[in-house]
């Protein structure tokens, strides 16, 4: 400029205002003419545009953000208390004010009571699922695309379930096979222990509120998943008879006595000394029962009315499941077995937020793009155990009160308890599954999935269980593969591809700073 011999003009005057007050650049048009084709001119537009585009490319290129960072694999402990579905223990530790000195059933009736509330608060959360469903007529009859499981634990952890061993819930190829309508259904759950270890500080794993309720974490542990597997087949009057108790030469039933097992007690499991297998019936292979299952079929008081169940609760410890009889508004009766095992196929994956965690079992049906790491627990042991060898005797004890707290054993007074009633409702009466509502087996599993995260919550991170007493207190640490990435602060931006081309504006920013000096 001085070079040149000349003053300064009104229109490089108002450059200083571009950058003050970007708008003057379109009310002073006129000016901006005048001016652009100067040297001056152009770094000072230049100036003005990056000088509006700094905040927001210091804030995605510079900002510190909370981002996840990259899956790290390790290992972690839990402490283990119990053994798998302790009913003993669940006593023990259910919160009552009421002591055993008082009444030595308050363990008992706690517990019911706790498994009537989580039961029913899951179901109605699935059933109200299945509600917008059946209004939007967008249901499916491809167990794979059906509501998954759902429950609630620990107040603010959502659970999410998966079905599994899909290629035996084919309802038609069932049916066809054992010419009866067949619902067969198994629900694998996530080990409820997992975040229970997270938690632990012994693991150094940061909680969102560490973070002022910033962080954030993603944790896939390798330890197997408790299932919960229901078999449900239709019959007749007739082909129940072996099994019901008031069909044997016209016996009467004393709904008082029945449950204390004295109108039963002549009868002896084929797995006692001197036991029987009992009578034969149509549906031995469906169930496995009878000697060459070395499994006696359930004993039924009497035939239910409709939309009533009656429970089995006949047995000595060692039978793999509990059973219920159902009967629907046609006449037509549905027997259900329930049984409880691990599957290795699985992983638990536990996401903590401070606003509300999740808990979900990826099982090995599962897609999920950012979590296809190889931690199934099969992935962990080669050998684990699969199928039969690893079905729970303790449950059925669990099973037993379970049933009783939801009713489900009203029926052997023709009590007709609402629940029974909706279950028999969604009793199948054809060879598919209904795309307005779920299956008589699908509620069964979704209403019981609440006694498996209660069971497995201090039980171990492995298949079997190798300490000497039942129960550990207060409690052996027992390690488990994980992988985990957490959400933390860190600098550099949001690191998302369509920030990089602030870069271009940083860059002018030092060049014209270089300028100046």
């Amino acid at each position: 400029m001085k070079d040149q011999g000349r003053g300064i003009t009104l229109a490089e005057m108002d450059m200083r205002s571009w950058i003050m007050q970007p708008g003057t650049m379109i009310t002073h048009f006129e000016a901006l003419k005048s001016s652009i084709l100067s040297f001056l001119g152009v770094l000072s537009l230049v100036a003005a545009v990056v000088a509006m585009l700094y905040t927001t490319a210091s804030e995605s290129l510079v900002q510190p953000y909370l981002r996840y960072g990259p899956w790290e694999r390790g290992s972690m402990q839990g402490l283990v208390k119990t053994i798998f579905a302790n009913p003993t223990y669940l006593g023990a530790n259910c919160g009552t004010p009421i002591t055993t000195t008082e009444d030595d059933n308050a363990g008992l009736t706690c517990l019911q009571i706790q498994y009537a509330a989580h039961s029913y608060y899951n179901y109605q959360r699935y059933i109200s699922d299945w509600s917008t469903i059946s209004r939007n007529d967008n249901g499916s009859s491809d167990p794979a695309h059906r509501p998954k499981g759902f429950a609630m634990i620990f107040e603010n952890t959502t659970v999410t379930s998966p079905w599994i061993d899909l290629e035996y819930s084919d309802v038609a190829n069932n049916s066809e096979k054992y010419q009866r309508i067949i619902n067969n259904v198994t629900l694998a759950l996530p080990h409820a222990g997992v975040p229970g270890a997270a938690w632990d500080s012994v693991n150094n794993i940061l909680q969102p509120e560490d973070l002022d309720g910033q962080g954030v974490y993603q944790l896939q542990a390798s330890v197997p998943s408790p299932a919960v597997n229901v078999l449900c087949a239709q019959m007749t009057k007739e082909e129940l008879s072996p099994i019901v108790y008031t069909e044997w030469n016209n016996n009467t039933l004393n709904a008082t006595l029945w449950p204390t097992g004295a109108q039963l007690a002549f009868y002896q499991p084929g797995t006692e000394p001197n036991g029987t297998y009992l009578n034969k019936t149509v549906v031995d292979d469906i169930f496995e029962w009878g000697e060459k299952y070395q499994t006696s079929p359930p004993v039924f008081p009497k035939l239910p009315v409709t939309y009533n169940t009656v429970m089995n609760h006949t047995g000595v410890y060692g039978r793999k499941a509990i059973y219920l009889l159902g009967s629907d508004v046609t006449g037509n009766y549905t027997l259900c077995s329930l049984k409880v095992f691990q599957t290795p196929f699985c992983s638990t994956v536990y996401n903590a937020s401070v606003v509300g965690a999740s808990l979900e079992a990826k099982c090995n049906s599962s897609t999920t793009a950012d979590l296809t790491h190889n931690m199934r627990y099969i992935d962990s042991l080669k050998n684990a155990t699969s199928g039969n060898d690893t079905i729970n005797k303790d449950w059925p004890y669990i099973g037993t009160e379970w049933s009783n707290s939801l009713s489900l054993n009203d029926g052997i007074i023709d009590g007709q308890a609402a629940n029974a009633r909706l279950l028999t409702e969604l009793i199948l009466s054809k060879q598919s599954l209904p795309l307005d509502r779920p299956s008589i087996a699908e509620a069964l599993a979704v209403l019981a999935s609440s006694t498996l995260l209660m069971s497995w919550q201090d039980a171990p991170y492995v298949q079997f269980w190798n300490y000497s007493n039942t129960v550990l207190e207060p409690g052996q640490p027992q390690f488990f593969n994980t992988s985990l990435r957490a959400q933390e602060y860190a600098s550099g931006g949001s690191g998302e591809p369509g920030t990089h081309a602030f870069y271009v504006v940083l860059f002018a920013i030092f060049i014209i700073n270089v300028i100046c000096l």
